[in-house]
């Protein structure tokens, strides 16, 4: 296997596939909230999960849309902090949980085509290495997976298994 294919099993085990990793994958953690649970911020200071989850996609796309394109202008995305449209639309929660999925599997697809040497190169002279912004991917979904946890333990939303 080479190392784009290593990375891209890494960006999906790590968000989607529990058979892969010893922790929470992104599906669990997310797992039976309502909308009303996922928008509500625990405390002052403090994202709600929903938000998060927008976070986790918009960085997905920044990275898959910087890779594959160009012309990207980074300033066409937006904030990565984006609102909640309706904290009681069910509806568009679980469209913002599968948009994150949705997002990792062009990304895992797109990283596992890769060659070595494309793997290997910079996204610009004298920017880091695509390699270098996967992995940084991975650290941040595995952050913002560990901080959703976080965030549902502070509003007394329990998993069965973290």
């Amino acid at each position: 296997m080479s190392e784009a294919q290593h990375i891209a099993d890494a960006l999906e085990g790590m968000l989607v596939n529990p058979e892969t990793g010893w922790f929470a994958v992104f599906p669990d953690t997310v797992a039976c909230l309502t909308a009303e649970q996922a928008a509500k911020e625990p405390a002052k200071g403090f994202n709600s999960v929903w938000k998060v989850v927008n976070h986790m996609t918009y960085w997905q796309e920044y990275f898959l849309r910087r890779m594959t394109d160009d012309k990207f202008d980074p300033k066409s995305m937006g904030e990565d902090w984006l609102a909640i449209p309706d904290p009681k639309d069910d509806i568009a929660w679980q469209a913002a949980m599968k948009k994150v999925i949705d997002t990792n599997k062009q990304l895992v697809k797109f990283t596992g085509s890769l060659s070595d040497k494309e793997l290997d190169q910079p996204l610009k002279e004298g920017k880091p290495r695509r390699y270098q912004y996967l992995l940084g991917l991975l650290s941040h979904n595995s952050y913002h997976i560990c901080e959703i946890i976080t965030i549902r333990h502070m509003q007394g939303l329990w998993m069965e298994k973290t």
